[in-house]
């Protein structure tokens, strides 16, 4: 008994990866229907852990369970985008304050080395530069030693990685964060807090209006594979 919940939970396990790395790499389309007979036939599983992984996909909002129509991929739109980027805006403010006082010069020196040098670290792979962008931004909210901040802008980061990842499809935005990534460390620093509040808030406002411009623009391309 205990050795199939252990395999159930497994399947659960790779039903749920697998299908959260579809919906972020967009080869499943927001609004796409996401059926447990298909699922279970294409997973070679009973529809047991399917439901299961559709249940913590549903619970972290990346598909949505519709009356009468079953689980569809989530769709963003550009009102929420705003609501999260604000909170965003609200915790990095607080982690750069703080970093500015608690961050090692030993992991600060780690983010200059790397964000001073965009011609021999940016990548033209979006997945990749938001991997490096998740970082910078994470290791500045770990450096101040406040778990609560550091799970809540992991949970934001999580949330709107969909997203984020066509901020980085363009060059100029990718050495647009390089310059100011590069910058905000320098402030910090310099323990310039208030100067390395207003460069973070910036930043990130630049990247919500690149997001929402391409999300109303271009999005729909990318979501039709177009």
């Amino acid at each position: 008994m205990q050795n199939a919940l252990a395999n159930g939970s497994g399947q659960a396990h790779v039903v749920y990866t697998t299908l959260k790395e579809r919906i972020i790499d967009f080869q499943l389309k927001p609004n796409e229907r996401l059926t447990e007979v298909q699922l279970a036939a294409e997973f070679s599983t009973s529809r047991t852990p399917v439901r299961e992984a559709l249940l913590k996909l549903e619970r972290e909002g990346w598909v949505v369970n519709r009356r009468h129509h079953g689980y569809t991929v989530r769709d963003f739109s550009i009102a929420e985008i705003d609501d999260v980027y604000e909170v965003r805006i609200a915790l990095e403010w607080l982690a750069v304050q703080l970093a500015c006082d608690r961050m090692s010069s030993m992991e600060l020196d780690r983010l200059q080395d790397f964000w001073s040098n965009p011609v021999g670290n940016a990548s033209s792979n979006p997945a990749v530069m938001l991997q490096y962008d998740e970082d910078f931004h994470e290791s500045i909210a770990r450096s101040t030693n406040n778990q609560e901040l550091l799970r809540h802008l992991c949970n934001i980061d999580e949330r709107i990685r969909i997203i984020r990842r066509i901020d980085f499809t363009s060059s100029h935005r990718i050495e647009t964060t390089f310059r100011e990534h590069a910058a905000v460390l320098e402030l910090i620093r310099t323990k310039d807090a208030a100067a390395a509040q207003q460069a973070i808030s910036d930043h990130i406002r630049a990247s919500r209006a690149c997001v929402k411009m391409l999300a109303s623009e271009g999005l729909a391309q990318i979501y039709l594979g177009s």
